[in-house]
């Protein structure tokens, strides 16, 4: 009889256990999980070859893109031939709310202390072609994304005592 009683108490309290146990891990999971964020939208910037024959060719632009592009199913490449192309697809940042990752591939010079973009159309003897990398930075600030992410591929070797460009200053600057 007693021994009985006792070891039913005893899986009574063992089971009332486990279940507080059970019930506790599914509290904290339902809690815990949160719905997954959405996927980054992805756009790619790939300025490889400019009008001018006196700028070099940045290779493998398409490549880079295309590896890069498996990972992120809302990806867009850009087109930007022109500076005004280029400064369309900045605006065109401001209504991006989800998570954003901008990769810019082009060759760029430092002048004054200050860094350009080479767009397509870039003419080496006039500054009013080329964007000025504080645009850029200005572009994406200005979206309202909440997770960002810009990547500038912009030191390429540029240095051509032709074109006025004695030393590739970019990084530096």
């Amino acid at each position: 009889g007693p021994a009985r009683g006792m070891s039913r108490r005893f899986w009574l309290t063992l089971l009332a256990g486990l279940f507080l146990v059970f019930l506790t891990v599914l509290v904290v999971w339902i809690l815990a999980i949160r719905p997954p964020p959405p996927p980054p939208f992805y756009l790619n910037i790939s300025i490889g070859e400019t009008n001018s024959r006196k700028y070099p060719v940045i290779g493998f632009t398409r490549q880079d893109y295309e590896r890069i592009r498996r990972h992120f199913p809302q990806g867009t490449l850009a087109e930007t031939k022109t500076k005004e192309l280029l400064q369309k697809e900045l605006k065109g940042l401001s209504d991006k709310a989800d998570p954003i990752i901008i990769h810019i591939t082009a060759l760029a010079l430092a002048r004054q202390e200050k860094v350009f973009l080479l767009p397509g159309d870039a003419s080496p003897d006039d500054q009013a072609t080329w964007l000025d990398v504080g645009d850029v930075l200005s572009a994406v600030a200005a979206c309202p994304a909440k997770n960002k992410l810009l990547i500038l591929d912009l030191a390429h070797p540029i240095a051509d005592p032709r074109l006025g460009a004695l030393a590739d200053r970019v990084a530096e600057t």
